[in-house]
């Protein structure tokens, strides 16, 4: 990446003086950064730094196993919201607002994730587990309320659609569940 390549140069530029040129500069009235303490090269720390904040990546060497598994994410939360789209008369106005924020919203936030993946800029272990956490809550939630709001109405091809719609958004919920299980357990 080109802030790394930037930021690489910048240490070693920093970095480059050895002892005997600050011996040499004490004497004179320029001292190296004001203070004549010595610096010493440090690009392997650098490097080493740069290597364990990967591993602490949540997409670093699993890559093809969770590409299927956001992959999947992403299709039942696009599946959510096509069947949310043509069964949107919840009979509660707060299941909706939940319903239509969790499946717009973690389509958003998969998609991100995705282009993350694709520009080699993963998300911390952490926020992702974050992430599939809420997911989980928000899709299992919303699925308990549809099927809440459509549970004694009768049977038309809207309601079919509506617990259809709450049963892919209780499997997506589990699936968040297992991510973050996953994403928890990988070292």
């Amino acid at each position: 990446m080109l802030s790394d390549i930037h930021s690489n140069q910048f240490i070693q530029r920093t970095v480059v003086a050895n002892t005997s040129e600050i011996k040499a500069n004490r004497n004179s009235s320029h001292r190296f950064l004001g203070y004549g303490i010595p610096i010493f090269k440090l690009d392997h720390i650098f490097e080493d730094c740069q290597r364990q904040q990967f591993h602490k990546m949540s997409h670093g060497e699993r890559k093809g196993r969770l590409n299927v598994v956001k992959f999947l994410e992403l299709g039942f939360a696009v599946a959510c919201l096509v069947l949310h789209f043509y069964s949107f008369n919840d009979r509660d106005i707060m299941t909706s607002f939940l319903a239509t924020g969790t499946f717009t919203g973690y389509i958003i936030v998969v998609i991100g994730v995705f282009a993350g993946v694709l520009m080699r800029a993963p998300i911390h272990k952490r926020i992702d587990i974050f992430f599939s956490v809420l997911g989980c809550t928000l899709f299992v939630a919303s699925g308990v309320f549809i099927i809440e709001a459509w549970e004694f109405s009768f049977r038309t091809r809207t309601r079919d659609l509506a617990l259809i719609k709450a049963s892919l958004s209780i499997v997506n919920g589990v699936l968040f569940g297992f991510d973050a299980v996953f994403t928890f357990r990988d070292k």
